[in-house]
């Protein structure tokens, strides 16, 4: 970087790709992506926008109205933002290992790349998003669990440390554990 600092950037040789493919015009910004200038943007819109919507009713308003669908649909929007995120990922992790394949190979023809590039990505997205909507219920679950142990913890450390069973194991009381396992 000019300044000094670290720039994060993450570039790839990809296989050259004819321009009718329809993956094509996606390959430069997921195979050129700098994490630098997109913190660096994000920061710089978000200041812009903080300053101009200081006292802002209609910003008011579209929260509130946001607030209000999340609060009334939230299970159904879960779902979604849980199947789209997994699936964007998956996909993109895919594409950039299939394009990373090809040009490791560059044995096929450029069709069958081009084939390949949208096909692969596009039923592992498909498949990992399915795979993160059976999992919900897990990850639900592991939350619940994580937070209960959390409570657990925090009412043993605020007050229930003075109730001994006597029992020690793992250099703890007995209470400690039954804290963690009741809440959790």
């Amino acid at each position: 970087a000019k300044d000094g600092s670290s720039e994060l950037a993450f570039m790839v040789d990809s296989y050259p790709l004819d321009p009718s493919c329809p993956v094509s015009p996606l390959l430069p910004y997921v195979l050129r992506f700098n994490a630098s200038a997109a913190t660096g943007w994000v920061e710089q819109e978000a200041h812009a926008l903080e300053a101009s919507l200081e006292g802002s009713l209609p910003v008011a308003i579209a929260l509130t109205v946001g607030s209000l669908l999340l609060l009334l649909a939230g299970e159904r929007l879960s779902r979604l933002a849980f199947f789209l995120s997994a699936g964007v990922v998956a996909y993109l992790a895919t594409l950039l290992a299939t394009d990373a394949a090809l040009s490791g190979l560059s044995l096929a023809s450029a069709a069958a790349n081009c084939v390949a590039l949208c096909a692969a990505p596009l039923l592992v997205g498909v498949a990992v998003g399915g795979l993160a909507l059976r999992l919900l219920t897990l990850a639900f679950a592991s939350v619940g669990l994580c937070a209960g142990g959390a409570l657990g913890f925090w009412s043993y450390e605020l007050g229930l440390h003075r109730v001994a069973t006597g029992v020690v194991f793992l250099h703890r009381d007995l209470t400690y554990f039954i804290c963690i396992g009741v809440a959790g």
